[in-house]
């Protein structure tokens, strides 16, 4: 870990001051042990993501390469695939270490405030005071409910360790501004760039990170007094522009393929400018009275509010501007870094259906920390000037104490919000009852999976009310009449959803339907028209390799089971149908060999383990096939077919003992 040398007698006392913000964050965050995962980005990241399920040099490449979900983020990959391998899926673990890497960070952030406050007041540079103030601002950054969302939300990961590597890489950036020697100056450098790298590679976000230095040389680093101390300044910083403008190409890349960046048709220019102007003030107004907080905000009302929002912004902005001529320039520093490193987030470019998001706040924030710290050090040197030291400590200490306690408070609060997929849901739509057809949706799909279809059915409905042009509850509602036998209902809520948008999933849907129903003619219809609408979606080819083999005609099924792996290799589905194909035909080589990779990309999956291991009995091998039927049984304990076969399995053995 990078530090900064603090002097006089407060040298002893960095230490206690990490041990005491880390123990203080274990202890507010605590409750998030309780928490399981949430089915908003958790599924992709940790519970269905084949990616993180082993360390073997083969996945580590992929994660080196792999621009899912949305862009290029290899650390964050290694380390969920870290947590994996010491807790499985067992969220305690997962949590548990964010909350170790937010502690980290608290301390961090302290390193920074402490220099800029020594910076600010190189008068008071050693006195306990100044560092007793640093550390209160640093725990009011970390235990801030802002944070709730970064660290207790598992998919948020990338946030935790991008903070991580770009706060150390801003602390080796300012031990690189102070350093005399050249070589020294090189050494840290190289350190900024490495940990810039690694910020970068946790999640995108960092992009700005080069501007930021240029903010700090203008101010306070004061490294910029002309234009040729400009220009030297933008030129050794040309290796962060490069890896920052390939990461922005990398990410936008990705997210225009992947479908996730908003078209202007859907969200005008006008919209996302008015917008971008208010959520810099909104998260402003969340930082001073942080309730309530909800995961998914909607775009505002244009009302009173939304223009009282945009006028303060500019209001800031000539506040700021006036404070850089009367020479204190520290707001407008603040304020700039502020902007910059919000910017990828603001919706210019809008990535998903969110307005605004907390976890937007957990770098850009940190200016917010450091004036709070000046600040209240200002106040305390006025009172120390006038002799009122003691007074002065007492007033502020209990202010401090109060702070602390009704943020760690409402902290608590908020990170039970997070407890559940179903809590959390219903959390948004309380706060936003007919504003976010996403919300309705997703509450559906956890009553469904609950066993409530009734209460799912209903959410699908007040879901399309709000939005009738949203195909997503079209779809699931129409898989809710299938799963009733409602096939009419089923098949007119699909052809409602399709005369929205042709979407291949709704199409391949159809199909299973169709199939369901007998009506084979029709199903390889629709599966054929899902693999035209989107030839990078796989499971239409599973789906009529079914349909084939149902035809008895093996040979074409073999096709499409190996056109859906070619497809998305990813697919176990169509890994355990080509196995099955192979053990009917009694190819128990290539068998096993399929029913291998569809084990390892469905680990938890009993039925596959099942499967897996009558292959092996068929082909002799009972020593593994016992193997499989015992991890069936550990996944499944109620598993009626795996128990007979482990059965069948010993008394095999034992007859030929």
């Amino acid at each position: 870990m990078i530090r900064l040398k603090p002097s006089g007698s407060s040298t002893q006392t960095v230490p206690l001051v990490f041990l005491a913000l880390f123990f203080f964050v274990l202890i507010v965050f605590w409750a998030a042990l309780d928490n399981g995962f949430v089915h908003w980005d958790d599924n992709g990241y940790i519970l269905d993501n084949p990616m993180i399920r082993s360390l073997a040099p083969e996945n580590i490449l992929h994660m080196l390469i792999s621009l899912k979900p949305f862009y290029w983020q290899p650390v964050t990959w290694l380390s969920h695939a870290i947590d994996y391998r010491l807790f499985g899926l067992e969220p305690a673990g997962h949590h548990f270490v964010s909350i170790v890497l937010h502690g980290i960070n608290a301390f961090l952030v302290f390193l920074l405030i402490f220099h800029f406050a020594n910076r600010a007041y190189p008068e008071l540079k050693g006195r306990s005071g100044v560092l007793l103030v640093c550390a209160w601002a640093a725990l009011m950054f970390a235990v801030h409910p802002l944070r709730v969302e970064s660290v207790v939300w598992a998919a948020e990961r990338k946030d935790l360790l991008c903070g991580l590597f770009m706060f150390s890489a801003l602390l080796a950036y300012l031990r690189f501004a102070e350093a005399k020697d050249r070589s020294e100056r090189h050494r840290w450098y190289r350190w900024v760039l490495v940990l810039f790298l690694l910020a970068l590679m946790s999640k995108p976000m960092a992009v700005t990170f080069p501007v930021v230095l240029l903010i700090l040389d203008l101010y306070p680093l004061n490294r910029i007094k002309s234009r040729a101390d400009a220009w030297a300044c933008f030129v050794e910083k040309i290796s962060c522009f490069v890896m920052s403008f390939g990461t922005a190409v990398i990410t936008y890349i990705a997210q225009k393929i992947q479908g996730a960046v908003v078209e202007i048709d859907d969200l005008s220019f006008t919209v996302r400018i008015v917008n971008a102007l208010r959520t810099t003030v909104f998260y402003i107004e969340k930082t001073l009275w942080p309730k309530p907080l909800v995961p998914l905000y909607p775009f505002p009302d244009w009302d009173a509010r939304l223009w009282l929002e945009v006028a303060t912004f500019f209001v800031i902005c000539w506040f700021c501007f006036v404070k850089w001529k009367e020479g204190r320039r520290y707001w407008m520093t603040v304020w700039l870094i502020y902007l910059v490193t919000l910017s990828p987030v603001i919706g210019i470019i809008q990535v998903g259906g969110q307005a605004a998001a907390d976890r937007f706040t957990y770098i850009p924030t940190l200016g917010f920390y450091v004036l709070l710290a000046l600040g209240v050090i200002r106040l305390w040197r006025y009172a120390v000037e006038r002799r009122r030291e003691v007074l002065a400590s007492v007033v502020l200490g209990y202010f401090a104490v109060v702070c602390i306690g009704v943020t760690s408070v409402w902290t608590i609060k908020q990170i039970s919000v997070w407890k559940d997929t179903g809590v959390f849901w219903e959390w948004v739509i309380a706060h936003f009852p007919n504003k976010l057809a996403r919300a309705h949706t997703n509450l559906g799909i956890y009553y469904n999976q609950h066993g409530d279809q009734d209460g799912a059915m209903n959410m699908f409905r007040k879901a399309i009310r709000i939005k009738k042009n949203y195909t997503s509850p079209y779809n699931l509602l129409a898989l809710a009449h299938q799963n009733r036998g409602e096939w009419d209902q089923a098949e007119k809520k699909f052809h409602e959803a399709l005369a929205i948008e042709p979407d291949a999933m709704i199409e391949n849907n159809l199909g299973l339907l169709f199939m369901q129903k007998g009506e084979h003619e029709k199903a390889e219809k629709w599966f054929r028209k899902a693999a035209v609408t989107n030839s990078g979606f796989a499971e239409p080819y599973n789906n009529l390799g079914l349909l084939f083999e149902k035809r008895k005609h093996p040979e074409e099924a073999e096709v499409f089971y190996t056109k859906a792996i070619e497809t998305n290799f990813d697919l176990a589905e169509a890994h355990a149908n080509l196995g099955n194909l192979y053990k009917k035909r009694e190819r128990y080589d290539p068998a096993i060999v399929e029913f291998s990779i569809a084990v390892f990309l469905s680990p938890d999956n009993a039925d596959m383990h099942n499967a897996f291991a009558e292959v092996l009995m068929a082909a002799g091998f009972l020593d593994k096939a016992e193997q499989e039927l015992r991890e069936a049984l550990r996944l499944a304990p109620g598993h009626v077919s795996a128990r007979a076969n482990l059965q069948a399995v010993r008394e095999h053995k034992g007859s030929a003992t």
